[in-house]
């Protein structure tokens, strides 16, 4: 016969959010803070994105303050990548589309 556990499994993930074990304490500037609506794209979809363009024309794109074009997020020291509603935002604001140039 099997016995069976009175204490509530481990780790359980409820409704979406983080498994969170005991009481926590959020300090209320955390509270305040907003959940990033947008999804992180790496280089490869960008490039995609913006119709293969090379990493000199992203780069290029960055450093022109004129551009508008929305800034890299750094989430290590060596991986970088850029929120897909500024992208996609920044490519409405194009009369044309964009055309690399």
């Amino acid at each position: 016969m099997k016995k069976e556990s009175k204490t509530p499994p481990r780790n359980e993930v409820v409704a979406g959010s983080l498994p969170i074990q005991g009481s926590v304490d959020i300090p209320p500037k955390l509270l305040s803070l907003e959940p990033p609506n947008s999804q992180l794209i790496r280089l490869a979809a960008l490039q995609g994105l913006l119709g293969n363009v090379s990493k000199s024309t992203i780069r290029r794109l960055e450093r022109n303050p004129n551009s508008g074009f929305p800034a890299r997020l750094r989430i290590s020291s060596r991986v970088v990548a850029w929120q897909l509603d500024a992208v996609l935002d920044w490519l409405a604001t194009r009369p044309h589309g964009f055309t690399g140039k």
